[in-house]
């Protein structure tokens, strides 16, 4: 799926994994917020094209597409930096998460 999405100018998706996917392969997407995941994963990014299905109409879409379509590269440069960014971040939980269970072990 990944290197599907690698192929990919843009994504569309209102799916947890396929926006991460996106911002993992540096492409830019639109999310549509159709649950708390997605919401929170944009909120997490900091990622501003978003909507909840219900704000979705053309125009809308459009002008996300456009805006993004302006600055691809630079979209591509920032996703790729807030994912290294989430991953340092995950790694450290996971020394945490070791440490809480190392210490219900002993």
């Amino acid at each position: 799926m990944m290197s599907l999405i690698a192929c990919c100018e843009l994504t569309l998706s209102m799916r947890y994994h396929f926006c991460v996917f996106s911002a993992l392969q540096g492409v830019p997407f639109i999310a549509l917020k159709r649950s708390d995941k997605v919401a929170d994963l944009c909120w997490d990014m900091n990622w501003s094209y978003a909507a909840s299905p219900g704000e979705i109409n053309v125009p809308r879409l459009f002008d996300m597409f456009s805006e993004i379509d302006q600055a691809r590269s630079a979209w591509a440069a920032w996703l790729c930096e807030r994912t290294r960014s989430m991953r340092e971040k995950a790694l450290r939980n996971a020394v945490a998460l070791d440490v809480l269970v190392g210490e219900r072990v002993r």
